[in-house]
């Protein structure tokens, strides 16, 4: 029966084929813990900064700044009541000068409330008051200081109006006869914005709690002192 010893030599073989091949598998090292632990990328979380930017760059400064002598009491002063922001170092603003700069306020913690902080009159005080008139929105950049029997006062360029830097009070609305007289029959007299400041450290910070919620040129419109006889 040569066909059926011919037909079980090749099952054999095919046997033993077939278990070399599975055995070939079993043969490689068993894998560790290690090489299935997947690829994990970590992200941080997005934090959420409790205090607004403008305070987190006020502390930054703060330490960078050039602390006071050991056991000073000006250091170990807290912060009066308040919406202190960080404005500039006290050494940036010599006397006669002014500075443009922009600040948060309670309603935008961001910042985005452009002020103009100056040092003036004979003792060298640091005054801070809103950067526009609030007549028209003109520029008080290029606004003439001067004094009067209330005080310091700034003048606006364009159409002359004082007001006192310290308390705010308008002590001129529109001086003069012609257009600004037109301009007094319809347009009610308002006060300037102003704001506490401090200087602790060598950092002049100033308060920002009045500050109104707009401070762009375009909302101001919007907020400005309405003619006489409208509502």
């Amino acid at each position: 029966m040569p066909a059926t010893r011919q037909a079980l030599v090749l099952t054999a073989l095919a046997a033993v084929a077939c278990v070399l091949f599975v055995s070939s598998f079993g043969a490689q090292p068993q894998p560790t813990l290690q090489a299935f632990q997947p690829s994990i990328r970590v992200q941080r979380p997005c934090m959420r900064m409790s205090a607004p930017l403008s305070r987190v760059n006020t502390r930054i400064r703060a330490m960078d700044a050039a602390a006071s002598p050991a056991g000073s009491d000006e250091t170990e002063k807290e912060m009066p009541p308040g919406f202190w922001e960080y404005a500039l170092r006290e050494p940036d603003l010599g006397r006669g000068a002014r500075r443009i700069i922009q600040v948060a306020t309670p309603f935008a913690p961001q910042g985005g409330k452009k002020i103009i902080v100056a040092r003036v009159g004979k003792e060298g005080d640091i005054f801070a008051f809103d950067y526009m008139c609030p007549h028209l929105g003109v520029s008080l950049a290029d606004g003439k200081f001067g004094v009067t029997k209330e005080g310091l006062t700034i003048e606006c360029s364009q159409h002359k109006s004082v007001f006192n830097i310290e308390s705010g009070k308008c002590e001129d609305w529109l001086p003069g006869s012609g257009w600004n007289a037109l301009q007094r029959m319809v347009t009610p007299a308002c006060n300037l914005l102003t704001y506490p400041t401090l200087v602790r450290d060598g950092n002049i910070f100033v308060d920002m709690s009045k500050a109104k919620v707009r401070g762009s040129f375009e909302e101001w419109v919007e907020d400005r002192p309405k003619m006489k006889g409208r509502k």
